[in-house]
């Protein structure tokens, strides 16, 4: 705050921790001092003419303005507006895209897992789809305009007409039979492309941890829930880390899903 003070938004000299803490502080000081800043912080966060903005565009930090811009991207190509915010009258309101700001949040700062409350169980459903949409569309463009993925799909088509063209081949094989044709098969080197999944979902676009789960496991699973009882929206956002868990969900989801979020969600 201070570095983006100027002359008419000034910190009081007051609030730095040398003058307002004493040489050993107690837990009353740092109360007093706390509260002290977050009044302050406060008075910005209330004018739209403050720094407040750029404060939190620099604790936000490069990774969510990198992440950001692809949601902005995705929006406008999807043609996607977020509803106005109904009169104060009717309540308060939490629109999807600041969830999926908030959540965006606590990627970069590595605080997930996260739960979010709402009291709307369709609210919970939409909020869930609203964040997976995003991130898909932003992969989409991603897939179809990022020059090192282009190129890393080229390599793989390759790879898959030779392999193609391998399995037309006439091989003959000696008196050795079977045991030939294994010897053959384990001394093959073992390429790059064999578990290559080129439509699963991108790390840079899902909240999952793939360490703590394997694509495998996690698709055991998800074919336990995949008969039809389940939306096929809510099991594709699975793969992406997101879930949404409420009474009204198919119990066999729920299981899946709370195995999923202890195993495949990004940890704290």
């Amino acid at each position: 705050m201070k570095r983006l003070q100027n002359a008419e938004y000034t910190i009081p000299p007051s609030l730095h921790p040398d003058k307002a803490l004493p040489a050993l502080p107690q837990k009353s000081d740092v109360v007093r001092w706390e509260t002290a800043l977050k009044d302050q912080l406060a008075k910005w966060m209330h004018d739209p003419k403050s720094p407040f903005d750029a404060l939190r565009e620099e604790l936000r930090g490069r990774w969510y303005s990198r992440f950001a811009s692809s949601y902005y991207d995705a929006v406008v190509a999807s043609g996607d507006r977020e509803p106005p915010v109904d009169a104060p009258e009717k309540g308060p309101m939490v629109s999807s895209r600041s969830v999926f700001s908030l959540v965006t949040d606590l990627r970069t700062s590595g605080a997930l897992p996260a739960i979010l409350f709402n009291y709307d169980r369709m609210k919970c459903e939409t909020i869930v789809s609203h964040i997976f949409s995003t991130l898909r569309l932003a992969e989409r463009k991603y897939r179809e305009t990022d020059p090192t993925w282009i190129a890393k799909m080229a390599e793989f088509e390759e790879w898959k007409k030779a392999q193609t063209a391998k399995k037309k081949k006439v091989v003959i094989i000696d008196q050795g039979g079977k045991a030939e044709l294994e010897r053959q098969a384990a001394s093959r080197d073992i390429s790059k492309w064999e578990r290559f999944d080129p439509s699963a979902p991108l790390a840079r676009f899902s909240f999952a941890d793939a360490t703590k789960m394997s694509g495998e496991e996690l698709e055991e699973r998800l074919r336990t829930i995949q008969t039809g009882a389940v939306r096929p929206r809510f099991i594709s956002a699975l793969r992406r880390g997101l879930g949404v868990h409420h009474a009204g969900m198919n119990r066999q989801y729920r299981q899946v899903y709370v195995l999923a979020s202890l195993l495949f969600f990004r940890p704290v």
